[in-house]
Formats: structure tokens, sequence, C-alpha cells
């Protein structure tokens, strides 16, 4: 961007001198009594139709040419105010840019020496942000530009489909399905992203609205079995809302750029204390679970679980944290 104005600037310096030296000229053709700083003179005050009147035409020739004068003066200051005011603009926009962000992050990070795995992470966010969604600002378009009431109406028609599409949910009322929709948090990775690993604890399920995520599980070996393939409008790890996942029984990895939405089970659980009745509804269902089996989980014990997660999450270290990194090397 500095580039640009720098040479924009620059062009325009150049027309100026230009435009002041061609008006000098001719006006010191048909006026050779005149010196050449009076003639320079007369060219600036007619091009920035200032005009003091101590310099004036005096007869048709000269008239004429002032008229020439002042006719490309008007349309050439217009040009550069014009000019200055979109660059001005450019720039404030520009702070708001994906562009600008991503090489505002991209020099964060050779500042801090981040390793090359978040690096790669980064980049693919960004890709994805300029290639799937052509640069526009999703965020701030929901969050700024959009008032709440419609921006809540949109993200219901957005994410429904999902939501209903689950078992977990199946024979809720709309008013709970809508406070579930409200409540979760959009998450954008890139291939190959390990979206749950098997030793860290799942405090939430997620829905797939765009991408492709592959369920697998660890063999003896160490090797990854792929047990699932969850697709857009699809849903994994359900059961973790109603049971304490210490540990989680596969591992959710993303095949492509995927769009989730996570719903935590501190958020589920706060929705279930104001809805009684979807409550009853979820732990009294007989609908199974996306794992196969029914659950017979009580609603006091899932209060007693969160309120653990609560707690753990002040002491839990998970193991990508830098603060691991730097320790452990």
């Amino acid at each position: 961007l500095m580039s640009e104005a720098y040479l924009s600037s620059s062009i325009m310096f150049l027309l100026t001198i230009l435009v002041i030296v061609w008006s000098s000229s001719g006006w010191n053709a048909i006026r050779e009594e005149e010196k050449t700083y009076q003639s320079v003179y007369w060219a600036f005050t007619t091009l920035t139709t200032v005009g003091y009147g101590d310099l004036t035409p005096e007869n048709l020739n000269q008239t004429v040419y002032t008229l020439l004068v002042g006719t490309a003066g008007v349309t050439f200051c217009a040009g550069i105010i014009a000019n200055v005011t979109s660059f001005f603009h450019n720039a404030e926009v520009s702070e708001d840019s994906i562009e600008h962000k991503h090489n505002c992050v991209k020099w964060f990070m050779e500042q801090h020496s981040i390793s090359l795995e978040h690096i790669g992470r980064v980049e693919q966010y960004f890709d994805y942000l300029i290639t799937e969604k052509e640069s526009y600002n999703e965020d701030y378009l929901l969050n700024e530009a959009i008032p709440d009431h419609i921006k809540n109406s949109i993200l219901i028609h957005i994410n429904q489909s999902m939501v209903t599409n689950c078992e977990l949910f199946a024979d809720c009322d709309h008013g709970f399905l809508r406070s579930i929709i409200l409540s979760m948090e959009c998450l954008i990775v890139g291939p190959q992203y390990m979206v749950i690993k098997e030793k860290c604890p799942v405090e939430g399920m997620y829905f797939v609205k765009k991408g492709v995520v592959n369920l697998f599980v660890v063999n003896d070996d160490g090797s990854l079995k792929s047990v699932k393939t969850i697709e857009a409008n699809e849903s994994f790890a359900e059961r973790s809302l109603l049971e304490n996942w210490k540990r989680s029984p596969f591992v959710a990895k993303s095949m492509s750029d995927c769009v989730l939405w996570f719903l935590s089970k501190i958020q589920f659980c706060r929705l279930l204390r104001d809805n009684p009745q979807a409550r009853d509804i979820i732990f009294n269902s007989s609908t199974p679970i996306a794992s196969g089996r029914r659950s017979s989980i009580r609603a006091d014990n899932l209060m007693r679980d969160v309120e653990k997660i609560q707690r753990r999450k002040n002491i839990y270290v998970h193991p990508d944290s830098h603060f691991v990194k730097a320790w452990f090397g």
C-alpha cells in the first residue's frame, strides 16, 4: 500500500510541475514583456483558481488562453483531491482486509519464532478465507454490520439443518434448538487438523457445516484405523455432552478445509438449567446416541461433571500449548 501511495504521489507531483511549466510558458509567449517568475506566478494562481487579479489578460488571445488554463486547473485540482481522498479511504479499509491481517499475523509469528506447525495452520486458515470466502469478512458482517436480531435469524437459518439432523436433539422443541444454535462457536480448520486428540479431554460436540472429518481409533501399535466419515450437516462427539470424557475414545481429523460449529458441555448444561422440559426429553428419550448406546446419564450427575470440568480447566495444560513445547522441547 505504501509503495502504491509513493508512486501515485510522485506521478501527481510530476504532472503538477509539467502543467505549471506548460501554462507559464504559454503565458510568457503571448506576453513577452513579463518576466519568467511572473508567468509562473500567474500560472499557479490561475490553475488553482485563486486569481488575485494583479495579472489579467489584455486582449482576446490572452483571455481565451486564460479560460483554457483555468478550465484545466479546475479539472486537475479535482483529480488531485479525488486521489488524496481515495488514498486515505483505501488505507482505512485495508486495515480490516484479510491481506492486511495476514501480513500482521505473519510478522507477529516471525518475531516470536512460532513453530512451523502453527504457521502452517495459520496459512491454511487465511488461504481458506481468500479462496473460499472471496476475501469478505464474515465475522465483521455478522457481529458489526448486522443488528443482533437479524444476526440471530441468519445464524438460525444457516445452522438449523445441522442441529435438527442430530439425533440427540430430535425430540426437542424449536425454542431449545434456537438456543443451541445461538450458543455454538464457529471454528475454521485446514486439512489434516486434529480436531480431537486421543489423550485430551473432550468438553463438547462438533457439527460439520462444510468439509469432511474422519473418526479414527488408535490401534495397539499406535496406527490409526478409520471408523467413520462425518460430512456436511452431520455431528460427532455428542456423548461428550452427557458423559465425562477425560480421554477421547477416538481421534477426529479433518480431511479438507472445514467449517465446524462447537457446542461446549458447559454451555449445554446452562441451557438445560433454563429449559427443564428439554432436559427431561433428552435424558428420558429412547433415541440412541450416535455411538449406538442409549443414554442412562442422570441430569444431576451431568451437572457435577460440568463443575469438575470448570475446575479442571483452571489446572489442565493442553499438550500442544506453547508452555509445554517450550518446557519439554
